[in-house]
């Protein structure tokens, strides 16, 4: 089985740290078979690629209002949110069941109601994809924060516990955050994401 190993200059922890020169090892099924950060500088390993950002799980957007009327009638949507970095997403249950939204990514999955409990949870709903809500965003959050509430706490709310973390053994899919103000740890109105993993399945 081959392997990727991906470098940047942070990382997103499960503790909601910005992590220094870390160092991913994930293989094709896009499970992390090791995670490393080195504090005193990047050290190179074989066949590692190097990009200049943060390395972020895929984002759990249980946020988002959207219907699954809307997914079925529009393409689209599902295709816009997936590019900007979400592989699960919350929607509103409506006359169309969820099963008949789920074809490719994100996977679809109906909201409940004890998803989205914090304050800062429902300052990230509204329309548009997760990133852009988040660019948009009130300055006083720290943009770690926002990250972990949309990576690791929102995807235990969900049960996925595969996603939202960068550790060995999980496999959440890896965001490239570009054009990041890497001094400041702040968006930009140029912030993208770039997909660097995306695991084979999507499990609980």
């Amino acid at each position: 089985m081959s392997v990727n190993r991906f470098a940047s200059h942070f990382m997103l922890s499960p503790d909601g740290e910005l992590l220094r020169w870390p160092v991913i090892t994930v293989n094709d099924e896009g499970v992390i078979e090791s995670v490393e950060h080195f504090e005193n500088g990047f050290q190179e390993r074989p066949f590692t690629r190097f990009f200049a950002g943060i390395l972020c799980p895929a984002f759990v957007d249980i946020f988002a209002e959207v219907t699954t009327d809307e997914i079925e009638r529009h393409k689209s949507v599902k295709n816009r949110h997936f590019r900007d970095g979400t592989i699960l997403l919350g929607v509103k249950a409506d006359d169309n069941p969820v099963s008949k939204a789920n074809d490719g990514l994100p996977v679809v999955m109906e909201k409940k109601q004890d998803h989205a409990i914090s304050p800062l949870s429902s300052g990230l709903s509204g329309q548009g994809t997760l990133l852009e809500r988040m660019k948009t965003h009130s300055s006083d959050v720290s943009m770690t924060k926002m990250l972990l509430e949309v990576t690791m706490i929102a995807a235990r709310s969900t049960g996925f516990l595969s996603l939202g973390r960068l550790e060995k053994g999980a496999s959440p899919g890896i965001l490239l955050l570009q054009n990041i103000d890497l001094v400041s740890k702040r968006w930009t109105p140029s912030s993208s994401v770039r997909w660097l993993s995306i695991p084979a399945v999507i499990g609980a």
